[in-house]
């Protein structure tokens, strides 16, 4: 009778194990397996997209791209959807760029609740550029990353001081940062990635 049960048991987590539950609610744009077809461990079933908010990528030249900060509003044109303009907001923009062409992807997000922007179409961006802002340029071989953060160490007296900062855009191989920096501050450049705090610093000119 307990061997019996035990296989009603086992039965049923089997049973359980081949419902496939969908990590969130969207629309299935590809299927990878057919009815009763077996399927690894691991292996894809359905490609599904999530239209509720849409990623446009563009890529902006470096001039520009040290001008646009995460949450700034951008105007979309989707002129096969709408004769409006859609506001969207700057997500990031990415640290590697197209060293041929001189750009760096730029992700924006964009409400999409009534689904009537589809993966694939094609998105006009227009930036808001005119508000000028100053930023501190350092070198691009300056920044460490430690983990989730950024820092750039400076030096104090013979000493590496670690800076925490962050970066708000890129430029001719320089990069834009926020931080407790000043114009005339010297950095490291080299070797920084086993710098300590405190650690003394001969600097090399």
């Amino acid at each position: 009778m307990l061997q019996n049960e035990s296989e009603i048991d086992l039965l049923n987590y089997e049973i359980k194990q081949q419902k496939v539950l969908a990590p969130f609610s969207g629309f299935v744009a590809k299927e990878h397996t057919q009815i009763g077809e077996w399927i690894n461990k691991g292996g894809p079933v359905v490609t599904l997209l999530d239209l509720d908010k849409v990623q446009i990528t563009v890529d902006v030249p470096e001039r520009y791209s040290v001008l646009l900060a995460p949450q700034g509003n951008v105007n979309v044109s989707i002129k096969n959807v709408s004769n409006s303009l859609f506001t969207g907001k700057i997500y990031t923009v990415l640290p590697q760029g197209n060293p041929d062409s001189r750009t760096f992807p730029v992700r924006i997000h964009l409400a999409n609740p009534d689904h009537k922007i589809k993966s694939g179409m094609e998105a006009m961006v227009t930036f808001n550029l005119a508000t000028e802002i100053e930023a501190l340029l350092v070198p691009k071989d300056a920044v460490v990353t430690a983990g989730d953060n950024r820092l750039v160490f400076m030096v104090n007296d013979s000493k590496a001081i670690s800076i925490p900062v962050k970066i708000i855009g890129y430029y001719d191989g320089d990069v834009a940062v926020e931080g407790n920096l000043k114009p005339g501050d010297q950095v490291v450049i080299r070797g920084n990635e086993r710098l300590r705090p405190g650690q003394p610093v001969v600097v090399q000119k």
